[in-house]
């Protein structure tokens, strides 16, 4: 788009060149559509971002998403002057009659979206609105819009007036049934440069839902209209515009269309917005489910416990040096405990006693000559008892039931 850069940047880019240049029907190494994104959010800190994206333009929608005069030309200027005119804007206007259609013209929109064209007159009556005099058109001038000598500079034999006569493209929306019946005419219209398709207003006129269903794809009623907007656009050489950020699968009727809006700001903030949430909420989920299943380290069930439920640890010797002491079911019967570093349930505490062996025949600590001890003498975290999350290591049949048991210290090695 910069070398359809107007004189200043205060001036609208060419956009009429830049939408013919892609609808000359040569096939070589340009780029043959032009992209732009739709926005929505009236702030210029959204223009801002919008304006160093690569976009080659920016629609700026006034009809559904209602602003000020003063905003408006604000982020006109933050458009242009951010992207350094490599991306234009183009406002789509509530109608002809706007009070924001000459603020946007003033302030160098290059091309002004009309909604709801449905014959050849409407189509005229925008034109007129948007061409001065010098082309047939109502166009005020404003004194103040630009400043002589540093902001209205021409070409030799131009005027500030006639370069925006040249460059700002007039695009018509057509959005229904009578709007379709009458394209042919509307695309011959003079000063025209363009055609919008409006899907989901075309599909109410036809009697269908807004949206199409998701993987069902478009009633064959709305097939059929987009065909003869289509042809129309062929038979008169008129460039099409269309959204394609809701696009399916089969996305080849799209290369008709060499004006694309692959985006919304809006829609782009939420998809964002909510894969990052389920990104977050599946990360932190995973972790805890590794964590309730032993991953770490734990000496225990889902609460750290000392014991499972109810089954047996017969003749085990658990020597992982991390690894978690977890019985699914029974008593501690001839488990020599040779893990120096096997954490019981706490951050500090090693269940590391070299002697000692689980005797019980019901599971009670029954510890002769070994420690049953962490490095700092806790056996189980903060407290000086053998405790886990519900207060106490308790299976069902073997329980940590030693009222008289002490954590002592690991005597160190020599």
């Amino acid at each position: 788009m910069e070398r359809f850069r107007a004189p200043s940047l205060f001036q609208p880019t060419n956009f009429v060149a830049a939408i013919e240049s892609r609808n000359d029907g040569q096939q070589d190494d340009r780029p043959q559509h032009l992209f732009g994104a739709l926005m929505t959010i009236p702030h210029t800190q959204v223009a801002r971002t919008l304006a160093v994206l690569g976009f080659d333009f920016i629609f700026v929608d006034t009809l559904h998403a209602p602003t000020t005069a003063e905003k408006l030309v604000d982020i006109i200027h933050t458009i242009n002057f951010t992207s350094e005119g490599k991306t234009c804007a183009l406002v789509r206007v509530p109608s002809p009659e706007s009070d924001l259609l000459g603020y946007a013209l003033d302030a160098g929109a290059a091309g002004i979206i009309f909604p709801q064209i449905d014959t050849a007159a409407e189509a005229a009556a925008a034109v007129y609105k948007v061409r001065y005099a010098y082309s047939g058109g109502t166009r005020s001038v404003s004194p103040v819009a630009l400043l002589d000598g540093i902001s209205n500079m021409a070409p030799p034999g131009w005027t500030a007036e006639t370069v925006a006569d040249r460059n700002i493209a007039v695009i018509c929306q057509i959005e229904s049934v009578l709007g379709i019946e009458n394209v042919n005419a509307i695309a011959r219209t003079p000063g025209v440069n363009g055609l919008m398709l409006g899907a989901g207003d075309l599909r109410i006129s036809l009697g269908l839902p807004s949206r199409s269903a998701p993987g069902q794809g478009d009633h064959p009623d709305f097939h059929a209209a987009v065909a003869k907007l289509v042809a129309a656009s062929k038979s008169c050489g008129m460039p099409l515009l269309a959204p394609a950020f809701r696009m399916d699968s089969d996305a080849s009727w799209l290369r008709s269309f060499k004006m694309l809006l692959t985006g919304v700001d809006l829609l782009s903030m939420v998809k964002s917005h909510r894969q990052d949430l389920a990104k977050m909420k599946g990360a932190l989920l995973g972790s805890e489910t590794e964590s309730r299943n032993g991953h770490g380290g734990t000496h225990g069930g889902l609460n750290g416990a000392h014991g499972g439920h109810s089954g047996t640890h017969s003749d085990a010797t658990p020597s992982d040096r991390n690894g978690a002491q977890v019985g699914v079911n029974g008593t501690h019967d001839d488990v020599t405990h040779s893990d120096r570093n096997g954490a019981h349930g706490d951050l500090n505490g090693a269940h590391g006693n070299l002697n000692g062996t689980h005797n019980g025949n019901t599971g009670a600590y029954k510890d002769l000559n070994g420690t049953h001890g962490g490095l700092n003498g806790v056996h189980c975290g903060l407290s000086e008892a053998h405790t886990d999350v519900n207060g106490a290591h308790n299976g069902n049949n073997g329980a940590h039931n030693d009222l008289a048991a002490i954590n002592y210290p690991v005597p160190s090695a020599s």
